[in-house]
């Protein structure tokens, strides 16, 4: 699969100063989520595949513990394009609990590629145990799009 390039035109700093504004004076007001502004969420368009990574990454690190969020200690973060299918993983007591597999498309993620990513990261499970633990009572495997899914995606991975 080749990966997408960002192909955004760059933004000026008079529109990042503006966003940035907005983002801080909508915090302040109604204490929303860092990563959603006042008209919509963040353009994830300007991210590159390692910066969304590690947004993707920082979120899960600062909700760990919370309600829902309580079946991981550890956050680890793989780069590279030989990274198993797995671009963050989550773990508690030092066993895999989760991963997440992030896609940085200019579009929505399409339910083949999806299909594609999960029988990636199973396949590189059956060869390295680790990747899945038997001990483990729930594991977790997630997809983080930075444009969303098409629908035959989302109802898939809804269950």
């Amino acid at each position: 699969m080749v990966r997408q390039k960002d192909t955004a035109s760059p933004v000026t700093r008079p529109e990042t100063e503006e966003k940035e504004t907005a983002l801080y004076s909508a915090l302040e007001k109604e204490k929303a989520p860092a990563y959603a502004m006042p008209d919509g969420p963040l353009p994830m368009s300007h991210f590159s595949d390692d910066t969304f990574e590690l947004f993707i990454g920082d979120i899960l690190y600062g909700i760990r513990g919370r309600t829902n969020w309580d079946w991981y200690d550890t956050v680890y973060r793989f780069s590279g394009s030989a990274d198993g299918g797995r671009d963050v993983m989550l773990h508690e007591e030092g066993l895999c609990t989760g991963t997440v597999q992030c896609k940085k498309f200019n579009s929505n993620v399409d339910l083949p590629t999806v299909l594609v990513e999960i029988a990636k990261y199973f396949l590189h499970a059956t060869f390295n145990t680790s990747l899945i633990s038997p001990r483990v009572e729930c594991f977790r495997w997630y997809l983080a799009a930075s444009e969303g899914t098409t629908s035959p995606a989302t109802v898939f991975l809804a269950g």
